[in-house]
């Protein structure tokens, strides 16, 4: 009598584990994302929120005797000096480039934010022009599902929301 040894594994056996690791794929990779993005996001808004204090607090504390702002484009933040981007002294701008994968928005006109001088008020410029910020002026930073706000009011310093 010969004795069969088994050696291996069976293929109902390989299908039944190649299953069980592409339902585990399924339901973790989606939240891996979702975390990747919260924290991709925050940490996003935080260096913004960083930029538009540091230009406010130049201008509070009346660095270059001059306002202060920042330029917002689809990859960069721009911390300059002067009253409109249009007529800054370059030599202090100061360029801070943003992660792909997210977008910024913001309701401030021209997408330039004006701290003046002393005051730390915002401004927005509408035909190169300083005009207070009515309401709240907010830049809201997205990615996938995940948004976050940063309020900036007058009067107030800058803070933020979770959306």
């Amino acid at each position: 009598m010969k004795r069969r040894l088994d050696h291996g594994f069976s293929i109902v056996e390989l299908i039944i584990v190649i299953g069980i690791l592409a339902l585990l794929s399924a339901i973790t990779v989606p939240i891996g994302l979702n975390i990747f993005q919260k924290q991709q996001v925050a940490r996003m808004e935080q260096d913004i929120e960083n930029i538009l204090k540091k230009a406010q607090n130049n201008a509070i504390y009346l660095k270059n005797d001059s306002d202060w702002g920042v330029k917002i484009s689809s990859n960069a933040f721009v911390l300059f000096q002067g009253s409109t981007y249009g007529t800054r002294d370059t030599s202090s701008d100061e360029s801070y480039n943003l992660s792909a994968g997210a977008s910024y928005q913001t309701n401030y006109t021209g997408d330039e934010i004006v701290f003046g001088k002393f005051s730390g008020e915002p401004y927005e410029i509408i035909n190169e022009q300083k005009t207070i910020k009515e309401g709240v002026g907010a830049v809201t930073i997205s990615s996938g599902s995940i948004s976050r706000t940063i309020n900036i009011a007058k009067g107030q310093m800058i803070y933020q929301t979770i959306n």
